[in-house]
């Protein structure tokens, strides 16, 4: 934990985080419309999502990070929502976690019959 909080590392989030605010700006439809407006809440709690996944998850996780995966996160937080809504956000999400965990046992699996087998 102690070289995560180091200056240096802090600095560099920074430009990461200012980097990620530009890409969800550059790929978020809400920001193509001309009318100079957009829903504030849903948006910053979608940023928060993004910027926070760059210095905590892992690029494939990261990958999935379009308004979707903020939209299931919203109703998953979201205490006032019917629990039904928040039972298929949850298993949507688990969906997208059980996926990657997957795949990188597969890839891992790959890595060792490669290593083992020479192929």
């Amino acid at each position: 934990m102690k070289f995560g909080l180091i200056s240096k590392t802090l600095r560099s989030g920074v430009s990461l985080t200012k980097d990620e605010i530009r890409s969800f700006i550059d790929r978020t439809a809400h920001f193509r419309d001309s009318s100079g407006s957009v829903q504030l809440p849903p948006i910053l709690a979608q940023i928060t999502l993004t910027t926070a996944s760059r210095s905590l998850q892992e690029k494939e996780l990261r990958e999935k990070l379009e308004t979707t995966f903020g939209d299931l996160y919203h109703d998953l937080d979201e205490s006032f929502r019917p629990t039904n809504l928040r039972d298929i956000a949850q298993r949507k999400i688990i969906q997208i976690y059980t996926g990657i965990i997957t795949a990188r046992r597969f890839k891992r699996k790959e890595r060792t019959a490669k290593k083992c087998f020479g192929t």
